[in-house]
This record gives structure tokens, C-alpha cells and sequence, in this order.
């Protein structure tokens, strides 16, 4: 699908500006054309790098696209007016394009699937169950709120990180400032003394030769390229799975990470049927919802072994994330008692509480060290400046 920016004139030759969201040209042009708009000049909007819909523009359509269906206003009504509240124009113009689609008896699901940016994988897969099911407005609450969440702990992680990456930049620019600008003061002073150097005063004085503005800038650039080209890597296959299983297999942060997924997988799993889907197509729609490729796998082989029969609880052997005890024991009690979307959603949240524990654990844990060797730094900085200082009465 496409999003194009248009300029035209009206019936009264008065120059109009515009975005709109539809299949292709033509459909704009004809559009344009039964709103008395002339001499269009249409140009294709692009977005390669940043989105143009964030978590909250997210949630926030499908919250007031719930609270509006439960009122009992038809799909095209509720779409029209969301549209006409929402500030940023590409959500307007896909929400008047899914409008349109409804209106001609086309399926709401099938039309939003047609902008990711706005309705993601398992945005549309909840949905389609929901139209599906006649439950649209339960599915669009549930998923709301599970954006809401995976918007918090992102908030969380960031806020976690700030400190330590500040940190970390302070020290890199307080070092590059004294090895640039106060070391060649003091390299004075020591030519001047003509005695031999300690090695860490001669190894200072080395560095701070080097770093000057052409290396520096040199080294930025040399840093810019490397991250460019670990960038392409990812973006490949191998760097892809490389980068899977780093995520699954570093000591600190696999652990994190898994309880992450664990709290997405079950909720995800949990949605799709509270959302009307049996659970071999929630099983399957939520492997599609992740990025890690070896989670996906491990995801699709369960949904295989559901699909042929066998209990949710036996299959989740073949998932290393999903086979631990807590989630096998209440797989369990669910298979027994029916409730299995329940005791998903409460496990999501028992995983996602331990998660924001390790983080905090893990955030109290880098600061003290950052800040450890931020001293240590400083210290030997101060004893290699000053050691031949302390050698000038000897000298005399």
C-alpha cells in the first residue's frame, strides 16, 4: 500500500496541499477528481528508517476503536471519527483508507493489514479473529493493553540505560579533554625536568600525541563505518541468526531477555484466543510475531505437534523458552480446567515483573562499576601526571 503526498488546485483555482493513503494512483487521482481537484501532481511518500506510527499512536487507535465499537457505533463511523482526532496526518489518512474499504463491503482486517507502520502482524491477526468472532472490540481492548505494557517496559529499559550511557559519555569526554588539552601543558614541564618518566607517565604523553582533532576525527569515522557495516551484517541472514542467538546466549542479558519473551509469547498466545482463534493458529500467528528467528522456530514446531494432536503441555518440551516449570505445571492445570488464556495472562505478568526486577538488579549493578572505574581512571590520571612532579626536589 502507499502514502502519497499531493498538490493541486480547486474548481476555484485555489492551490491545495494534501496526504492521503490509498491502493495506488489512480484510486488518489479518482479520488481527487470527485472532490473537484485539478492539475494534481502526486508524489509517493517513502518511510525506510523511522516509522511514522509509534506504540502509543498504536494503542491509542485501537483503545478509542474499542471504547467506540462498544458503544455500538458501526466499524466506517467509528474509523471516521478516530480520524478526525488523531493529530498526526498518516494515521488520518490510513484510518479515512480502512473508512473507505468498510464502506464498500470490504473487510476492516484485510485493509489495515495493508499499512504495518500503523496495525502490525499480530495487531491484524487479533483483529481478523475478533471480526472474525464478532468479539472486534474485545480484541482491540486486549491488544491495547498489551501495547501499553510493551510500551512500559521499553520506557523502562531506556530510563534503566540513561544513566550508565551518561555516565560513560561523561568519562569519554572528560578523558579526551585532558589528554588533548591539559597533557601537552604538562609535557612541557616535563621536558623541561630532562629525567626519566614513569611508564605510565610515557604511555599518557603517547596518547595524548595521538589524540589530536585529525584523529579523533579519524577514529569517529572509522567508528561510523564499522557500525554501518555491523549494521548491513544484521540486516543479512547470518548476521541475523548471529544476532538471535548472542541475544539467547550472552550470560547478563539472555536472561532478561527471556523472561521478556516469555511475558510476549504468552500474552500474545493469550490474545489470540481470548480474540476467538484455536489454539493452533494463535500458536502459529504468534511465532510470526517475533523477530528471533530461533524462538520462531522453536514456536512453529510446538504449533506442529498441537496441530497433530498432542497437549499443549507435552509439546511445549520442544520450545527451550516456554519449557519451564512454571509454564508447563500451569499448561497443565489448564488443560484440566479450561482457562488457559487466564492462567497465559497471569503467567505474561508473573515474567514481565521478573524481568523489570533483574533489570533494576542489573541497572544497580552497572552504575557502581561505571562509577568504580571512572575513579580508577581518574587516579591513574593523577598519579602519572604527578609521580615526575614528585621526582623534582630529587632531581636538584
Amino acid at each position: 500500500m502507499y502514502y502519497f503526498k499531493w498538490f493541486g488546485y480547486t474548481q476555484e483555482e485555489k492551490p491545495q496541499l494534501g496526504y492521503s493513503a490509498c491502493s495506488n494512483k489512480q484510486e488518489l487521482l479518482f479520488l481527487l477528481q470527485q472532490q473537484g481537484i485539478k492539475s494534481v501532481h502526486v508524489q509517493e511518500i517513502r518511510y525506510n528508517l523511522l516509522s511514522p506510527c509509534t506504540f502509543a499512536d498504536r494503542q491509542a487507535v485501537l483503545n478509542e476503536l474499542s471504547q467506540l465499537l462498544q458503544a455500538h457505533i458501526r466499524l466506517s463511523q467509528a474509523l471516521a471519527i478516530i480520524s478526525s482526532l488523531v493529530k498526526k496526518e498518516y494515521t488520518k489518512q490510513v484510518l479515512l483508507f480502512c473508512m473507505r474499504c468498510v464502506d464498500q463491503g470490504k473487510s476492516f482486517p484485510v485493509a489495515a493489514a495493508q499499512y504495518p507502520a500503523l496495525f502490525d502482524t499480530l495487531t491484524i491477526h487479533a483483529l481478523k479473529a475478533g471480526h472474525d468472532s464478532g468479539l472486534l472490540a474485545v480484541a482491540c481492548t486486549h491488544r491495547a493493553q498489551q501495547l501499553m505494557e510493551i510500551a512500559a517496559i521499553r520506557s523502562k529499559v531506556r530510563a534503566a540505560l540513561a544513566m550508565p550511557l551518561i555516565t560513560a559519555l561523561f568519562f569519554v569526554s572528560v578523558l579526551v579533554f585532558l589528554m588533548a588539552v591539559i597533557l601537552p601543558q604538562f609535557k612541557k614541564i616535563f621536558i623541561m625536568l630532562k629525567s626519566p618518566l614513569p611508564a605510565s607517565t610515557q604511555f599518557l604523553l603517547a596518547v595524548s600525541d595521538y589524540v589530536t582533532l585529525f584523529n579523533v576525527s579519524i577514529a569517529l569515522m572509522g567508528l561510523v563505518f564499522a557500525g554501518t557495516l555491523l549494521f548491513g551484517f544484521s540486516r543479512t541472514m547470518f548476521g541475523k541468526k548471529v544476532y538471535d542467538y548472542l541475544l539467547l546466549g550472552t550470560p547478563l542479558a539472555s536472561s532478561l531477555y527471556k523472561d521478556l519473551a516469555r511475558a510476549q509469547c504468552l500474552q500474545s498466545i493469550s490474545l489470540l484466543i481470548s480474540s476467538g482463534q484455536t489454539l493452533s493458529h494463535a500458536l502459529r500467528h504468534a511465532a510470526e510475531s517475533f523477530t528471533n528467528s530461533m524462538i520462531k522456530a522453536e514456536l512453529v514446531a510446538v504449533q506442529q505437534d498441537v496441530q497433530k494432536g498432542k497437549p499443549f503441555f507435552k509439546a511445549l518440551c520442544l520450545s527451550s523458552l516456554l519449557s519451564v516449570p512454571e509454564v508447563i505445571n500451569s499448561v497443565t492445570i489448564a488443560h484440566e480446567t479450561a482457562q488457559l488464556e487466564i492462567l497465559l495472562q497471569q503467567l505474561s505478568g508473573i515474567f514481565r515483573s521478573r524481568a523489570l526486577k533483574k533489570l533494576d538488579r542489573i541497572t544497580l549493578f552497572i552504575q557502581p562499576v561505571l562509577f568504580i572505574l571512572l575513579g580508577a581512571g581518574i587516579g591513574f590520571l593523577l598519579l602519572a601526571l604527578y609521580l615526575p612532579l614528585l621526582q623534582i626536589p630529587q632531581a636538584f
